[in-house]
């Protein structure tokens, strides 16, 4: 999409059409893309390969939807300001808003019932692979049944330290049955079939069996880490390459595995991060939760929550953790403290008419002289020097004004958390390389 630079009036209500028409157009392009791809199987499949294909288109258009909602919302800052709130340009602009949005809801909804379809499906697989396992392994049981009570009468005529390296050997082979059974989960999560599945399959096990050597977790633990990756929809490279920092944030967060892998996974889904940037994000998090009031759990529930809504408003991640510390430090933490803090973000960025007339008679600008939306925690500075010379029931009147009242209590934890408490936590986050890891081996 163009940029508009700071253009109002007349001209920019023409570029805001020309940059819908663009969409328009693109959508429909979208939309031949999406019908090829359902006439590749038959309308009925409901299929993981079906399915998946479909959220892939589904994706994009959903990336168009929230493009085209960004552009709306420019189009109506500019008809408000150029024409006034109630003229009808203005008017038609804030009706088309509510439809996209509207719309984006609903494909969103439609991408998160089908992924959630997908998962199903794969934890059906299981499901079979598993029965298929434990009937074998009841066949195989009385073979080996028969073999231990043979191998148990010649030690015990051997002697107690026969008997006792017979136990270990024991274990081992329970061991590797638990890492060899869970391997077979993460194959048939990941559909590996053929010489190319082969391949893949070798791979994580080297990935399963070198964690397992120089983690606290074993090899079969590994193991389920990479299936709990496949059912998130990872292949296989990107599971290779996600599971030392799935099990890194285990560790350092006390989480069992399953928790550690939906938090990474789902979380970073959300803020739009490439499994590139998994060392650096792990890093934040430990961080944060060393240097603030919340433990790494809290904290990515809270990212969950938020991340989405600060990352379409333009913040770093490194805000993100910031406010949700200064959140944490005030009792505010968890999905809570994510739920607060989305919904402080979506008053600024998105304000009703009463809480855009207030923040102008204050002085305090949203947005930078390219339209961008500013970094909050500047934001914020701003909105507490402006505050500062109120009485305390003017002040009480402004945020009334600007924020939803069930969110005050977080508006004022983040303006009391302005200045060296943000600061210096800004600066832990700027040296945090290696901290996940540095938890991680502490928790050992």
């Amino acid at each position: 999409m163009s940029d508009f630079g700071f253009k109002i009036g007349i001209e920019g209500e023409k570029q805001f059409k020309n940059a819908l028409r663009e969409i328009n157009q693109s959508f429909r392009v979208l939309g031949s893309e999406m019908k090829l791809v359902s006439s590749e199987f038959d309308k009925n499949d409901k299929s993981i390969q079906a399915i998946t294909a479909r959220n892939n288109q589904l994706n994009k258009e959903i990336d168009a939807q929230k493009e085209k909602v960004s552009t709306l919302e420019k189009a109506l800052s500019n008809a408000a300001a150029s024409f006034g709130e109630n003229d009808r340009r203005t008017l038609s602009w804030q009706t088309q808003l509510n439809n996209a949005n509207a719309e984006l809801n609903n494909m969103e909804r439609e991408l998160k019932e089908s992924q959630e379809e997908v998962k199903r499906l794969n934890r059906e697989k299981l499901d079979k692979l598993v029965g298929g396992l434990k009937q074998a392994g009841e066949i195989a049981g009385k073979t080996l049944v028969a073999g231990l009570k043979a191998a148990a009468a010649a030690m015990a005529a051997i002697g107690a330290g026969a008997v006792a390296t017979g136990k270990w050997i024991k274990d081992s082979l329970n061991v590797y049955a638990d890492y060899e059974d869970s391997m077979k989960q993460v194959q048939a999560t990941m559909g590996l079939t053929g010489v190319e599945g082969e391949e893949a399959f070798k791979k994580l096990s080297e990935a399963a069996k070198e964690a397992g050597a120089s983690t606290r977790f074993s090899a079969s633990e590994s193991a389920d880490a990479l299936n709990y990756l496949a059912l998130a929809g990872y292949d296989a490279e990107q599971a290779i390459d996600a599971l030392p920092g799935v099990l890194t944030l285990a560790a350092a967060g006390g989480m069992d595995l399953a928790k550690a892998s939906d938090l990474v996974t789902d979380s970073m889904a959300a803020l739009g991060l490439e499994i590139s940037d998994m060392d650096s994000y792990m890093d934040m998090m430990a961080r944060t939760s060393q240097k603030s009031n919340t433990d790494v759990q809290q904290l990515g529930e809270g990212i969950l929550v938020a991340g989405a809504t600060m990352k379409n408003a333009g913040q770093e991640l490194d805000t993100l953790n910031v406010m949700l510390g200064v959140l944490a430090n005030r009792g505010i933490k968890g999905s809570e403290g994510g739920t607060k803090l989305r919904n402080v973000i979506m008053s600024l960025t998105s304000p009703t008419s009463a809480a855009a007339k207030e923040l102008d008679s204050l002085g305090i600008s949203v947005t930078d002289s390219s339209g961008n939306i500013r970094e909050m925690n500047e934001i914020f500075e701003d909105l507490n020097e402006k505050l500062g010379g109120l009485s305390e029931s003017d002040k009480m009147n402004a945020l009334s004004n600007i924020f939803n009242k069930q969110d005050l209590a977080a508006v004022n934890a983040l303006l009391s958390g302005t200045g060296d408490e943000m600061n210096n936590l800004y600066n832990e986050l700027a040296n945090a390389e290696g901290a996940a890891l540095q938890m991680s081996e502490t928790m050992e």
